[in-house]
């Protein structure tokens, strides 16, 4: 069962109006996870599925992740069991207007939020510092992973900035000033419409031994978890 071009339709049917509505009929959680949007009949069980059996995969490793996907428009994400809101191991799939934008996301990344209870901004100031204070072991780590990024503020709204930096990666994240809200990712971005990338995507032996390679080089610089 790969992740293959009609998973990424149907990911692409995934609306707001899907969302909403079953967050009206209950969910657990902030966000809407994969198991309640099948329930409510907004994805099919083979979609379903995939994620699950891609999860099983990945707890026979040292990056496991939390059973379900959780659910946006157009895009689903996990992280470990525990860290939402917080410095997480992620992975994400994203289907964009047409097949060629759709992509996965694999990498380390930060819910920042002012929650008294939540540790993120703390977390990233930490991991800021390491980047400032090991800049050149941070790019070169993240210049192979390909220095792909992702930034966005919630409060006050911006835009949803991502993208390959050109260039040392760690001067993003050391100019990165307040409002620090949102969401940050630093890692590898995979492209559905690249043969290479697709022959990653589809095969969920292949996914898990790239999240493996991302994330044990991410660990090893001393940037991980």
């Amino acid at each position: 069962m790969p992740f293959d071009a009609a998973w990424f339709d149907e990911l692409r049917e995934l609306s707001e109006d899907h969302l909403r509505e079953t967050r009206e009929l209950g969910i657990d959680g902030y966000v809407p996870h994969v198991g309640e949007l099948c329930r409510d009949r907004h994805i099919t069980g083979r979609f379903l599925e995939e994620t699950l059996h891609f999860v099983r995969i990945m707890t026979r490793t040292r990056y496991r992740f939390d059973t379900f996907f959780r659910a946006y428009e157009r895009h689903v994400v996990n992280f470990p069991k525990g860290r939402a809101f917080r410095k997480q191991w992620n992975i994400a799939f994203t289907a964009g207007d047409s097949p060629d934008e759709d992509y996965v996301r694999i990498g380390i990344g930060f819910r920042l939020s002012a929650h008294e209870d939540a540790p993120g901004i703390e977390e990233y100031l930490e991991f800021r510092e390491q980047v400032r204070s090991q800049q050149a072991a941070f790019d070169q780590t993240f210049k192979v992973l390909g220095n792909y990024y992702e930034f966005y503020n919630l409060e006050p709204p911006g835009p949803f900035i991502s993208g390959s930096a050109v260039g040392a990666l760690s001067l993003v994240i050391i100019a990165d000033q307040p409002p620090l809200n949102g969401w940050r990712f630093f890692g590898r971005r995979l492209w559905v419409h690249d043969p290479q990338d697709q022959a990653v995507i589809g095969s969920h032996e292949r996914l898990r031994d790239a999240i493996i390679d991302v994330c044990d080089r991410i660990q090893g610089a001393g940037f991980g978890m």
